[in-house]
């Protein structure tokens, strides 16, 4: 990029910073959709988020916010489905109940509990369901922002530390060596992360 596009600043932040610290390859994808980004309210719907939720969060090292979602997916849709059962639930009995003989004379021969625990597994399933897919399109919405914050704090970070520097290196190289150390330093670390992700998520299908 020219000079007149490296000093650009998105979200308070140099574009030549985000180009030294990221790599030229990465800043050319990442760059113009954090620009979209401040025009959106913080919004820009990630296919990647949106498909593989927390995964894509901690592959791309966003570790805080994918703890966060991975605890909110796991915990709100079951809370959420086991809540909406219980009141079917609790309607279907009483419905059939109060109408009992309406329905012995249209030949239902099924008890009331029975529909009552047919109607909570739906109604548990339905809201799991729904709930689940909202939850990760507001992880798809803001997942660009979020990543754009973990970087930027990263380069902030390295930029505090700038008063060390070797008088021959510049801004850009300390950045750039940052970047490729952070990279192998959390290659590690996601690989491991997500491994566990995978072994936890498939648990939940056996038991």
């Amino acid at each position: 990029m020219g000079d007149k596009n490296t000093e650009e600043s998105i979200y308070g932040v140099k574009a030549s910073y985000l180009e030294s610290y990221l790599g030229n390859e990465e800043a050319r994808k990442i760059i113009p959709i954090w620009k979209k980004c401040q025009t959106r309210h913080n919004m820009n719907f990630n296919i990647a988020a949106f498909l593989f939720d927390v995964i894509w969060y901690f592959h791309k090292g966003v570790y805080k916010a994918g703890v966060i979602f991975l605890a909110v997916m796991l915990i709100v849709p079951n809370v959420l489905g086991a809540v909406a059962g219980v009141i079917s639930m609790e309607n279907t009995i009483k419905y059939y109940n109060e109408n009992v003989i309406v329905h012995i004379v249209n030949g239902v021969t099924v008890a009331p509990d029975q529909m009552g625990a047919v109607s909570l597994v739906n109604s548990f399933y339905i809201t799991f369901i729904i709930t689940s897919l909202i939850i990760k399109l507001i992880s798809a919405l803001f997942f660009d922002y979020l990543y754009f914050k973990k970087v930027k704090y990263c380069i902030f970070y390295e930029l505090a530390g700038m008063k060390d520097m070797n008088d021959d290196e510049s801004v850009s190289d300390c950045l750039s060596r940052a970047g490729k150390h952070r990279e192998t330093k959390e290659k590690g670390i996601r690989t491991g992360i997500i491994t566990g992700y995978i072994i936890i998520y498939l648990l939940r299908f056996i038991f």
